[in-house]
């Protein structure tokens, strides 16, 4: 067990690294993080199962995700097991009951709404009380791991470079409109990109933000629409996350 641990671990740390970003992600190139070099006992006729429970398959960080998961895990000789939800919740909670039933040694959950993941880990749990779960976002009773990213300051330098492009074709001084979906982690993005922006402008910045739940291409498209009537006059987006970056473009 202890081995399957460390491996796990190592391959949620992989998850850190790509479950926020924007680039493609080249499952080939990725390199084995160094917390797999603590492992060196040997488990002979062990094997273990990991249930990957995705938001979707359409968006490309999530397939690039996906990809990396199976990669990795099953260099190390474990078996994959794969759900993508389509974004319906129900589907989250049933694979995690499912997978849990099937004697799953753990679940790695994509990013997704706080509440679902809440509500299937305790829904595996239910089921096998040892089962390891991990998501990227919150932490409750019923999740054994969350692994992020530091989301203030990755968005703070978002945030300085949206500032120096206002300052160089802006004047100092811009509308910026920011949307996010109503989740713990989102939000301190959006607190770091507005703080980075603050901090570089030389002029003034009015921020108009639209915070909702759920997410979609064709909701960041509706907003994008609205704010074009509403808000002719600006002239930056941040887009908290890939749906609504892609539905605001």
């Amino acid at each position: 067990m202890k081995k399957f641990v460390s491996v796990f671990l190592a391959v949620c740390m992989m998850f850190a690294l790509v479950a926020c970003s924007s680039a493609p992600q080249a499952p080939e190139t990725v390199e084995t993080p160094e917390t797999s070099a603590v492992i060196t006992e040997t488990e002979p006729n062990e094997s273990y199962k990991v249930g990957v429970i995705m938001t979707n398959l359409t968006n490309s960080n999530y397939i690039d995700q996906a990809n990396i998961y199976q990669k990795y895990l099953a260099e190390k000789g474990f078996e994959v097991l794969l759900t993508d939800c389509n974004n319906d919740t129900t589907t989250a909670v049933t694979a995690a009951e499912n997978y849990a039933t099937m004697d799953c040694d753990a679940l790695i959950f994509s990013p997704m709404d706080d509440d679902v993941v809440a509500s299937a880990a305790e829904a595996a749990k239910n089921v096998n009380p040892d089962i390891v779960i991990v998501n990227s976002v919150n932490q409750n009773d019923a999740i054994d791991f969350t692994v992020k990213q530091d989301e203030y300051n990755s968005a703070y330098q978002m945030g300085i470079e949206a500032g120096k492009w206002i300052n160089e074709n802006q004047g100092g001084s811009a509308e910026v409109g920011i949307v996010a979906i109503y989740a713990a982690a989102l939000l301190e993005r959006v607190n770091g990109f507005k703080a980075g922006v603050t901090d570089t402008v030389t002029g003034t910045v009015t921020f108009n933000e639209q915070t909702f739940n759920g997410a979609s291409g064709r909701t960041g498209y509706e907003i994008m629409e609205d704010w074009l009537m509403g808000f002719p006059d600006i002239k930056c987006i941040f887009g908290a996350g890939d749906s609504m970056s892609l539905g605001s473009f």
